[in-house]
């Protein structure tokens, strides 16, 4: 079954556009990468700097090798450096409504 991921990312003050600009690169290897059925990054209008990106992995588990392939490459770590606390990952199960 399909997982789900939603992850609140919160931008430093005045960095919201940088970061807009920059999953631009990010997302292009997320897209391609096994298991993953889609993402989009989409930003609060009352709050630029609160991003959310949504995406959707085959499996749970496949998504955490995912995170785990970005947190070798250096990717994961640099965002955390670079933003307002840590992500806050939420995992979602379609429902049959």
């Amino acid at each position: 079954m399909a997982v789900t991921v939603i992850a609140k990312v919160k931008a430093e003050q005045g960095m919201a556009t940088i970061w807009v600009s920059a999953f631009k690169d990010i997302l292009t290897d997320t897209r391609v990468y096994e298991a993953n059925i889609s993402i989009e990054l989409i930003q609060n209008q009352d709050d630029l700097s609160a991003l959310l990106p949504i995406e959707q992995w085959e499996t749970r588990a496949q998504y955490e090798n995912y995170l785990t392939w970005r947190t070798e490459i250096g990717t994961l770590p640099k965002i955390v450096e670079q933003i307002h606390g840590p992500p806050n990952i939420r995992y979602f199960n379609p429902t049959d409504s």
